[in-house]
């Protein structure tokens, strides 16, 4: 199920909701790939999200789906007035790629605002594990905030309630600022993370 948000396109661009994603043996298959232990992250690296496990059944039967879906999502962007990373950042999207994994963000993680590069055309991301955890938070547009911390943004922010096997999909543009954390829970934060990209 795919339904876009009701929120504010002038600060948020356009974000849409998917839920039901993964039927039950590919949930299955994700959840057998995450690992038994404790995420420790090696010492001087990033404190971001690290790449727990590939999918390579989920990239089989997404890829032709995600590539499908792009252009009618760019369409209705198009539509709605909302910009795109346009052709000065990079090329038409001809040869779509998923470039998909299991993603596992350690406690205390508090990755800073963001919108994704233009090398990501579509951006996918599902909630895997536990039942309770952070969301992905959308920040309002407002110049200067990119690369700071969730407590320095002032204004209200948006979110899809985190729920197993539920996310979201956006097309990465100006205004799609972004930020997520693992600072609530005593869990990791395993997410699918999938970027369609241009293979050329």
């Amino acid at each position: 199920k795919i339904n876009r948000t009701k929120w504010n396109k002038n600060k948020h661009g356009l974000v849409w909701q998917i839920s039901d994603v993964f039927r039950e043996h590919e949930l299955d298959y994700i959840k057998e790939r995450i690992p038994h232990f404790k995420i420790q992250l090696p010492e001087g690296q990033p404190p971001t999200a690290y790449r727990a496990a590939e999918l390579p059944l989920i990239k089989d039967s997404f890829e032709p789906i995600l590539s499908w879906l792009y252009p009618q999502l760019a369409e209705e962007m198009e539509e709605e007035g909302v910009p795109m990373w346009g052709e000065r950042h990079r090329p038409p999207l001809t040869n779509p790629v998923l470039d998909i994994s299991l993603q596992g963000t350690a406690q205390g993680i508090n990755y800073k605002i963001h919108t994704d590069v233009p090398q990501k055309y579509l951006s996918f991301l599902v909630y895997i594990h536990p039942t309770r955890q952070e969301p992905t938070y959308f920040h309002a547009f407002e110049k200067g905030l990119e690369n700071k911390f969730k407590k320095e943004d002032t204004n209200p922010y948006e979110a899809i309630p985190w729920k197993v096997n539920t996310g979201y999909i956006f097309l990465a543009n100006d205004l799609s600022l972004h930020s997520y954390s693992n600072t609530i829970y005593d869990t990791d934060r395993y997410v699918v993370l999938g970027n369609l990209i241009n293979e050329v």
